[in-house]
């Protein structure tokens, strides 16, 4: 990938995501920077990004790893992220309260970091095309378990996952669910 592609891809993972990345309150091209840089970085929780193309644009993407690589991964990149806004004491609050929010998935599952259809592209079936992939990559990884996090009340996201076998596997009240699916449970 050139580096023109990996700062355009860049832009749009930032962009899938801004409610994550308004965390740290940096501008843009310094944001940009930092996630270019993480995607070509195997340690990040970007590595491995899938991407898939309609009509010679990017139309969605997804991330998965082993759920046992999770905190590291995320580590790794939270510091990347964090160097960019200094050591506020401000930010690494926001991030803890972010962090906070979400439930612990299972170990022994391959963890779907990431999942996004461009809006133009919604509709048509590239988002269960993308799952059943990201549920391909985890069975030829020796992964009969598969599990994610997803924004309390994102209907339309829920409504795809429960359709390929995933279950609410903890509500804590958080602002994300998490939801795990074992191999053979989707359609």
């Amino acid at each position: 990938m050139s580096s023109a592609e990996r700062l355009q891809l860049a832009r749009y993972v930032a962009g899938t995501d801004s409610e994550f990345y308004s965390l740290f309150g940096v501008g843009e091209a310094a944001l940009t920077a930092a996630v270019a840089n993480l995607l070509g970085d195997a340690r990040s929780d970007l590595a491995g990004l899938c991407c898939a193309y309609a009509h010679g644009s990017l139309a969605g993407l997804y991330c998965g790893y082993p759920a046992s690589e999770m905190l590291s991964r995320q580590v790794y990149s939270l510091r990347a992220l964090l160097a960019l806004s200094g050591t506020g004491a401000e930010v690494k609050s926001r991030v803890k309260q972010f962090s906070l929010q979400r439930s612990p998935v299972s170990k022994p599952s391959f963890y779907l970091a990431k999942i996004f259809v461009a809006a133009s592209c919604r509709g048509a079936g590239l988002g269960t095309a993308l799952l059943r992939h990201f549920h391909d990559v985890a069975r030829a990884g020796g992964f009969d378990r598969t599990s994610l996090h997803v924004l309390r009340g994102n209907a339309a996201a829920m409504a795809l996952y429960a359709a390929e076998g995933y279950r609410v596997g903890g509500d804590e009240g958080l602002l994300y669910l998490t939801m795990e699916r074992l191999e053979g449970a989707g359609s």
